[in-house]
């Protein structure tokens, strides 16, 4: 185990490099730095913004990373520079573009989040995005969603803390609604999956082979399969989870939360497997290397506990 001592806020956000040798951190302060995974020092002080950030992404080279900076803006900086750019999204009505927890996909090339509903953006670097719904924009809202008889009302919530996903193989997205995880085609926008949660405070997560959604809750954590919905496992959670992920390899489901504990279970079975216990009390963000070898959990106070991880992980 090792230990970052950043800022002393919350930390949000993280996001290794695809190498593993950076880890970005995010948090309650909008500051954004990129750190060192081998001497834990600081490799570049990122110029945030006003905003609390919730997300930030690598781009698949890892020379640039997004983060989502205040409404209506995503930051996209060159990592070796530090020079940002930004991807500004023009408001509809009263309502901003707010990019959802999580909402920036593996490639780099898509937003999820909201304008007082669900919207999918193309994230056009360095210009403003056109408000021509019909090519830049998809109302997921107004599409699967309608069709599956939800109401407007229904929906989980409105803010940049609400979780949603990408999935890592194939062009679809999930998100809450009511009480349910919707998987919904990116392409299409067909309405692929609908599962259902008990619970509060649900966080998602797709597995890397992107054929198992994870949902955890303040009371489980459950696995569905992506293309149907259908239910494989379940295991109480007992606490209230802030951050979830599956391994690298997809074998392990992590979660994190207000417990002074990370829980780890194997997939597909969710039998558990001892925890990764260093006692801060609340954990907010989570992310496996892409290596294998670590995953990075960060806490109230603004740590973030590298772990070691098993070879079975």
């Amino acid at each position: 185990m090792r230990v970052i001592r950043g800022t002393k806020a919350q930390v949000n956000g993280l996001a290794f490099s695809p190498d593993g040798r950076r880890l970005a951190t995010s948090g309650v302060t909008g500051s954004i730095q990129v750190w060192d995974t081998d001497t834990l020092t600081v490799a570049r002080n990122l110029p945030g913004g006003t905003w609390c950030s919730h997300t930030v992404r690598f781009d698949p080279t890892g020379e640039k990373l997004y983060a989502d900076v205040e409404p209506g803006r995503v930051a996209v900086y060159d990592v070796r520079t530090g020079a940002p750019g930004y991807v500004s999204m023009m408001p509809n009505g009263r309502d901003r573009f707010m990019v959802g927890r999580g909402g920036i996909s593996p490639d780099a090339g898509w937003l999820l989040g909201f304008e007082g509903k669900y919207v999918l953006m193309r994230a056009t670097e360095g210009e403003t995005v056109s408000a021509d719904r019909t090519s830049t924009r998809l109302a997921l809202w107004s599409a699967p969603v309608e069709q599956l008889g939800y109401r407007g009302s229904d929906i989980y919530y409105v803010g940049h803390s609400t979780p949603v996903a990408f999935s890592p193989t194939a062009p679809a997205v999930a998100f809450c609604v009511r009480a349910d995880v919707l998987v919904v085609g990116v392409e299409d926008h067909s309405a692929r999956a609908q599962c259902g949660f008990e619970g509060d405070d649900p966080q998602i997560a797709f597995s890397p082979d992107g054929e198992l959604v994870a949902v955890t809750t303040s009371k489980f954590a459950t696995l569905f399969r992506a293309e149907t919905g259908e239910e494989v496992a379940r295991a109480d959670t007992g606490q209230r989870i802030n951050a979830a992920a599956f391994s690298v390899t997809g074998r392990t489901l992590f979660a994190a939360g207000h417990g002074k504990m990370v829980r780890r279970w194997h997939v597909p079975s969710l039998s558990e497997k001892p925890p990764l216990a260093w006692g801060t009390g609340r954990y907010f963000a989570l992310a496996p290397s892409p290596t294998g070898l670590t995953a990075a959990v960060a806490d109230a106070g603004g740590r973030v506990v590298l772990w070691d991880l098993d070879d079975d992980e």
